[in-house]
């Protein structure tokens, strides 16, 4: 029997060196830090177990993750040891004091030395807490919050009165004159809006009712809005002279601006030609409106046709755009029969476009 009992444990022996040792020792390892799913996987993967896990709060360690572990980082202990956790959850909450009844100072205070912060401020009417005391807060009294987390205070604004002087938002931008309605314990009625030369654009032209006038809490207020400066036609002045263009453009409210003049075969000289902007167009009051004034044909000048043929005199006044005129056959002992001898008017003369010019052309002696 004892033989048989001490190979069964030189066996034993045997199977503990062969899975890496019954009384091998392992090193813990570091997992401060690490989410506790990582660190099970960690302490596993070194041949050692996860023991007991607690929790602590911690305002330094993030939610979830290992804040302390036994046995410590590099203990050497038997394979198969387990490690204990502790896992923070984050830091601990605060309770909210009740600050009710409190200026907004000493509740501001309060909530700071609570390790909470002041949140939004509105007011509202109290039949029962005086003015500028807390009527209520949010998160209420006694809950939990996070540390720094934000506290929402009303406080009073005394009783509400029985009638309201109604501000004066004139001029007013249309949010702030809504923030100044609703601040007085009034309301926006209808917005309307309308042309201003003098108001800027949505601001506020007028009001009803008008400031100072009494009315309940709650009343509507309606507003006209500013849509700016009424913009104007520009009139039709083709056709005009530059002074009866200019006066119909006064009229209208706008300014006469840069004058070019400019030739055209069609239009009467001095009529004006072109206008920019164009007609019919909507524009700001006093905008300035440019003319083109017509300086009547482009005029040309007469060619030298004397000594040339009838027919290539007939071309060259084609060519400079003018045309052949009277043609008188004159005697002449020098001039060839068939050349001009005369023209008129004269070479070098400048006139219209399609004037004629008449020719004397030679017969011979």
């Amino acid at each position: 029997m004892k033989r048989v009992s001490r190979a069964r444990g030189l066996l034993l022996l045997a199977l503990c060196v062969a899975l890496a040792g019954c009384s091998t020792s392992k090193t813990v390892p570091d997992v401060a830090g690490q989410t506790q799913a990582a660190a099970s996987s960690t302490i596993v993967g070194a041949g050692l177990v996860v023991g007991t896990i607690a929790q602590v709060y911690s305002d330094t360690v993030a939610m979830g993750l290992v804040v302390s572990q036994t046995p410590a980082a590099g203990t050497s202990v038997k394979s198969g040891s387990a490690v204990d956790l502790v896992v923070s959850q984050g830091p601990q909450p605060v309770t909210v004091p009740n600050v009710a009844g409190m200026t907004q100072a000493v509740a501001s205070a309060v909530l700071v030395g609570a390790g909470l912060t002041v949140g939004t401020i509105t007011q509202a009417y109290s039949a029962t807490v005086a003015t500028g005391l807390v009527i209520s807060q949010t998160p209420a009294s006694g809950s939990s919050a996070s540390a720094g987390a934000a506290v929402d205070l009303v406080l009073s604004r005394g009783p509400q009165p029985v009638t309201v002087a109604v501000p004066n938002v004139a001029g007013m931008n249309q949010a702030t004159a809504t923030t100044v309605l609703v601040g007085a314990g009034l309301v926006v009625g209808t917005i309307t809006q309308d042309y201003s030369a003098s108001v800027a654009v949505g601001s506020v032209i007028s009001q009803t009712p008008t400031a100072g006038a009494l009315v309940s809490p709650g009343a509507a207020v309606n507003l006209v809005v500013s849509k700016g400066v009424q913009p104007v036609i520009v009139p039709d002045v083709l056709g005009m002279t530059q002074s009866e263009a200019g006066t119909a453009l006064t009229n209208a409210l706008l300014a006469l601006g840069a004058v070019t003049r400019l030739y055209s075969p069609t239009i009467p000289t001095g009529e004006v030609m072109e206008e920019h902007p164009a007609a019919g167009t909507s524009v700001a009051p006093g905008t300035a409106v440019d003319l083109g004034i017509s300086k009547g044909p482009e005029f040309v000048l007469v060619p030298n046709v004397v000594g040339l043929t009838q027919t290539a005199a007939g071309t060259a006044l084609s060519n400079a755009l003018l045309s052949l005129g009277a043609v008188t056959q004159l005697y002449s002992a020098t001039v060839p029969v068939g050349q001009v001898m005369q023209e008129n008017p004269a070479a070098g003369a400048s006139v219209a476009p399609g004037t004629a010019v008449d020719l004397g052309v030679s017969k011979g002696p």
